[in-house]
Formats: structure tokens, sequence, C-alpha cells
């Protein structure tokens, strides 16, 4: 098994929000609150814990929120 580097997870992070919202509302998507992080940003999120943030953008991205 592979461990990305904390470089790595922000990388593929935002890459998954502009595949998510488009590159023009991603940056809104950093700085707005969630109610998956207990209504804070995903930005203050990534400071406390940068992997719960990948875990929410992976399990989006692969459709296993359904």
């Amino acid at each position: 098994m592979t461990i990305l580097s904390e470089k790595n997870i922000r990388q593929r992070s935002v890459a998954l929000v502009i595949s998510l919202v488009g590159k023009k509302m991603s940056d809104r998507w950093w700085l707005s609150r969630n109610k998956a992080f207990g209504n804070i940003s995903p930005a203050l999120q990534w400071i406390r814990d940068p992997e719960v943030v990948y875990d929410y953008l992976m399990s989006h991205s692969s459709g296993e929120y359904f």
C-alpha cells in the first residue's frame, strides 16, 4: 500500500474539487461552510485533518454517497 504525502493528497483534492464543481467554483467550495465538516469550511477542516477532506472528495467522486 502506498502512503500519500500531504502534498499529494492536496494536489489530488484540488483536482477532485475542480472535477466536481468546476474551476470557476472551486475556490468558493473550499471557503464555504459544509455540513459534512460540522458546518466549517473544507479549508478549515483541511488544517485540522486533510484526510477527512480527501476521503469526502473521494467518496463523492466515486458515487459512494448515493
